[in-house]
């Protein structure tokens, strides 16, 4: 996987092809990304460098891979492997009617989430978010980040998900995920509240290089 932190330094598209230079030739077996936005994985792909997939953040909180990225990887066939399904944790039970004065972010991660829920509508948003997710969650007697987890995992263009597993107890939560699927009413009901969010205005990776949400 490759990451590049200054775009201005175009090297990106001559470091994709030497990867795929090394892909044909048997020594690695894919090309994958990091925190791309759309056009540069264009300008690779155009310049004919091989992509399996890019590695970007995507949750019910920060969906602005959906911006473009989502229907040029349906049309290009590269996958994304996203991180930050769970938000690091902020969509789970842990925080359901958590009053905000009793949420530590003791971690850079945390941090990061949760500055996400700031752009996207505020802390009273994100709890009714929560609620919203705990009552699919019911009706398949499963977790509010099973459910964050699902919604992320049947899109078309992801083939898998990165979860963290901070000890064993996480484990058999994980492994539920396979156990059911959301239907029609699920994501109808979600989709409908995320509608009431801010919605985002620019592709992935932007905001985090100086650009807006």
């Amino acid at each position: 996987q490759m990451y590049w932190n200054e775009y201005n330094q175009r090297g990106y598209v001559d470091a994709a092809l030497f990867l795929t230079d090394l892909k044909h030739k048997g020594v690695i077996d894919a090309v994958s990304l990091t925190n791309f936005d759309t056009q540069r994985m264009k300008e690779m792909l155009d310049a004919g460098a091989e992509i399996s997939t890019n590695q970007i953040q995507y949750s019910l909180l920060d969906r602005r891979p959906e911006k473009v990225m989502k229907q040029f990887c349906e049309s290009t066939g590269v996958g994304l492997l996203p991180y930050g399904v769970v938000a690091g944790g902020l969509l789970s039970d842990r925080y359901l009617d958590a009053p905000p004065d009793k949420v530590v972010m003791n971690t850079s991660s945390l941090r990061k989430y949760a500055s996400v829920v700031g752009n996207v509508g505020g802390y009273s948003w994100y709890q009714s978010l929560l609620k919203c997710l705990r009552a699919v969650a019911d009706k398949h007697n499963t977790s509010i980040a099973n459910v964050a987890s699902k919604w992320v995992m049947e899109s078309p263009v992801v083939p898998a998900v990165i979860l963290g597993a901070r000890n064993a107890t996480h484990i058999p939560d994980h492994l539920a995920l396979f156990d059911f699927s959301l239907d029609d009413a699920d994501r109808d009901s979600i989709a409908s509240f995320l509608a009431s969010g801010e919605q985002p205005t620019q592709d992935a990776y932007t905001w985090e290089r100086g650009g807006k949400w």
